[in-house]
């Protein structure tokens, strides 16, 4: 059961993961953007 006020630390783990990876997804996209600039 879910007390008021309070979310389940589960959901809580999972919205940090969900930050965390797409944090590293926009690093590496940022990246790949960075590499295609320098090799055109």
């Amino acid at each position: 059961m879910v007390r008021s006020g309070r979310v389940p630390p589960t959901s809580v783990k999972y919205l940090q993961l969900c930050f965390l990876l797409w944090y590293d997804l926009e690093e590496l996209f940022s990246e790949r953007d960075r590499k295609e600039e320098y090799t055109c």
